[in-house]
């Protein structure tokens, strides 16, 4: 049997069942718990199944989730934070708040002065050579900098494509196919799942 026409069947299956089980409306909105200010542009993530949400410029979000699921709150500029979502809840509409505590970076003490003069300082600046490698480490960097968004793209693909619609809805007001029921997305999806890690050189 055709393994991609298996695929698709398996996400079909699994679509079928997502739409029998009970759903809830979680509307909420994220706050920073320091200034209680809302937080514009942070990522929902839906980690038990394909789904999320982004808040809009109030703070505000509303996803459709499942009681066991786990939410995680992803924005840069604050540690990420999860929440589980209980397994008791019968109702199917709650609210939330969410709190993100700041995301502190502590940098390493730099001591600035000054030269005397212009001419000392061009002297200085003339007679400074910079590490021989540097060439060389600052190519690994890119390197490594590449890679990194790169898997970071593939872990948020469908977060920053929903993102990239819903701007493109306030924009223009079209509204986009929802790729939920598609069978492509999903065999895609399912081989991302069960796919081999690659093994180290």
């Amino acid at each position: 049997m055709n393994k991609r026409f298996l695929i698709g069947v398996i996400a079909m299956l699994v679509v079928t069942l997502a739409w029998t089980q009970p759903t809830i409306r979680l509307a909420g909105v994220v706050v920073d718990q320091e200034t209680l200010d809302p937080i514009f542009g942070t990522t929902i993530f839906n980690k038990s199944r394909v789904g999320g949400a982004v808040t809009d410029s109030a703070g505000f979000f509303l996803t459709e989730v499942m009681p066991g699921d786990t939410l995680e709150f992803r924005d840069v500029r604050y540690v990420t934070s999860t929440l589980v979502v209980p397994e008791i809840l019968q109702a199917t509409d709650y609210g939330i708040i969410q709190m993100m505590a700041p995301n502190t970076v502590m940098l390493e003490e730099v001591s600035i002065f000054s030269f005397p003069t212009e001419r000392e300082f061009r002297e200085a600046f003339l007679a400074s050579r910079p590490p021989k490698n540097l060439q060389q480490r600052a190519e690994e960097a890119k390197q490594d900098l590449m890679k990194t968004i790169k898997e970071s793209y593939e872990d948020d693909k469908y977060f920053y494509e929903m993102w990239s619609d819903r701007r493109l809805y306030e924009l223009t007001g079209q509204i986009q196919p929802n790729h939920w029921l598609d069978p492509f997305r999903w065999s895609e999806f399912v081989e991302r799942q069960f796919a081999k890690p690659e093994k180290d050189d």
